[in-house]
């Protein structure tokens, strides 16, 4: 279990950090995207920690690690974060989609190789297509992300 979220800010970056560095001994990546989301979907989180209307200021991934202020969306945002700072490789495969769920609340999420959802429901990984949800906005790492 992560328990980053009791750990001070400076250490929860240290925490972090060798997280993703011990994500080089997993051989496949389904093993690497279940341990990330894992790791992210254990902290606590509340209702709205970012504005998702302005990517222009969302927190950079090591603002977003030392504030420790988490909703669903700023865990997609992780998420999205872990998986492209671990190798270049995945920035052209991630992408975070703000979606509308039918009314019910307006989200960020992954979007991994275009078909799979993660951070729609708790822990888990649905294909995009099964949904009905609108899209509202794509982000993709490389033009939205801020790893500055």
């Amino acid at each position: 279990m992560n328990n980053s979220c009791l750990l001070s800010p400076a250490e929860r970056l240290q925490d972090w950090r060798k997280f993703r560095e011990g994500l080089v001994l997993y051989s496949f990546d389904y093993m690497i995207l279940e341990s990330i989301i894992g790791w992210w979907s254990s902290l606590p989180f509340t209702t709205r920690a970012i504005d998702i209307y302005d990517s222009k200021q969302w927190p950079n991934p090591w603002e977003l690690v030392y504030y420790g202020d988490y909703c669903k969306s700023s865990i997609s945002l992780g998420i999205a974060y872990t998986l492209c700072l671990f190798d270049k490789s995945w920035h052209n495969r991630v992408k975070l989609l703000m979606i509308d769920d039918n009314g019910l609340d307006i989200f960020l999420v992954v979007l991994l190789n275009d078909k799979y959802l993660i951070n729609y429901s708790y822990k888990e990984i649905i294909e995009f297509d099964s949904l009905d949800v609108k899209v509202l906005e794509t982000f993709s790492c490389d033009e939205h992300l801020n790893f500055a």
